[in-house]
């Protein structure tokens, strides 16, 4: 009678042990698959070429022309019923140095966490992308194959994505039939009381819808911002973060127009930013186009050395028209082609100023594997207009109305 009952206690576990490991794992893969944290990163370090940075040529070392450096992580839980909650935070970092990008944040790419609902959409709070810079941005040809020298001049559309807002908080709907929106409002986190402006001192609006179907992509945006410089709020949405690029080219226009060295300051009250893109896929070749209108009021300009320029109300409106195609030669290797067209009217103490760019540029990228890729950039700036200078991104203006820059990169994601 013993011997029959540990003839059954070992079939019971020699059939069942089995199954509970089974059912143990599967329960474990679950989790780990609804529960997790991600690391990863792009690594992005080039070579580069200028003809003319405020009189010289120069070669320097690069980190991400076409992708920012980074590292992060990012994380979900499910929480049920539909509902989840993630986070991500990215490091922005300079390949060639190791140094903190983002005003030395250790977080400054983004930093936010949310939570969402298949049928509800999600909320964001934290540093993050308006909602423009993500939908069309995405569809600009900087992003997609030409790196950062064909951005728009000094990136004041932000399509180029140099800027992040602080203080946000973001709702995205679900995907209606490829339909997407997504508002967002960036706090000053000053009190209506204090100095400046109060609570619209450095504060950002932004709202954009993009659609997807098939081979097309559209998206269209808007943004304003408020004291988007000022240095009276250090807590708000965009503080260090506003494109240095459009004060060094003013001084550079200052000293074009004085022959003197420029000390000029700008403090910019307004900006407002309307946008729209498209790009349309054909077999392999995509052919894109993006329009922007930037609009900055009560441009505060002081210690310029052009006679009359100071005022304490003038006014910079750009507007931007760009044109590209790209050709998957192979599924490995695409080439791409932009031409840009830019006017702006600029409103100083000493009146109306026309100004306008053309710029081209040629981009190439090719796949080593799923993870690295090799890539090149030509892009050539011809400006016009009095005393105005060329400026390829947020490098330094040439002394003159042309500009061109060569680079070559390579780029590994982890």
């Amino acid at each position: 009678m013993k011997e029959i009952r540990r003839q059954q206690i070992r079939k019971f576990i020699r059939v069942n042990i089995p199954i509970a490991i089974a059912v143990l794992t599967l329960f474990a893969t679950t989790a780990r698959a609804e529960n997790s944290v991600t690391l990863y990163g792009i690594i992005d370090s080039g070579l580069m070429y200028v003809s003319n940075q405020n009189g010289h040529s120069n070669y320097e070392t690069t980190t991400g022309k076409l992708s920012g450096s980074r590292f992060g992580f990012k994380g979900n839980e499910d929480l049920g019923g539909g509902y989840n909650a993630f986070f991500v935070l990215e490091n922005g970092f300079s390949a060639n140095s190791g140094a903190l990008q983002q005003g030395s944040r250790l977080f400054g790419r983004q930093g936010y966490v949310g939570i969402g609902q298949t049928s509800l959409g999600k909320i964001m709070l934290g540093r993050q992308y308006s909602p423009f810079e993500l939908y069309v941005g995405y569809l600009t040809a900087g992003i997609r194959f030409g790196t950062s020298l064909m951005t728009d001049p000094f990136d004041l559309n932000m399509l180029g994505g140099s800027v992040r807002f602080n203080n946000a908080v973001t709702y995205e709907s679900p995907d209606y039939r490829g339909l997407t929106y997504s508002v967002q409002y960036a706090f000053s986190n000053q009190a209506a009381s204090a100095g400046g402006l109060g609570f619209a001192n450095n504060r950002e609006f932004g709202a954009a819808i993009k659609y997807l179907r098939g081979g097309l992509r559209a998206a269209i945006g808007y943004a304003r911002l408020d004291g988007p410089n000022a240095a009276s709020n250090t807590n708000g949405a965009t503080y260090g973060d506003y494109p240095g690029a459009f004060p060094l080219w003013f001084k550079r226009l200052d000293s074009n127009l004085s022959g003197k060295t420029s000390s000029a300051a700008l403090a910019i009250g307004t900006e407002q930013v309307i946008t729209a893109g498209g790009l349309y896929r054909i077999g392999n070749i995509e052919l894109g186009s993006v329009i922007s209108r930037t609009l900055i009021g009560k441009l505060s300009i002081s210690g310029a050395s052009t006679p009359d320029f100071n005022t304490a109300n003038g006014r910079f409106d750009i507007d931007s028209l760009e044109l590209s195609a790209s050709d998957y030669l192979t599924p490995s290797y695409i080439v791409g082609l932009m031409g840009k067209f830019s006017n702006a009217s600029l409103r100083t103490g000493a009146g109306d100023m026309s100004l306008h760019w053309w710029q081209f540029g040629l981009g190439n990228d090719y796949l080593l594997s799923k993870r690295t890729d090799v890539y090149a950039a030509l892009a050539y700036e011809s400006a016009a207009g009095r005393g105005n200078a060329a400026q390829i991104t947020l490098d330094a203006p040439s002394s003159n109305s042309h500009q061109v820059a060569f680079t070559v990169g390579l780029r590994h994601r982890f």
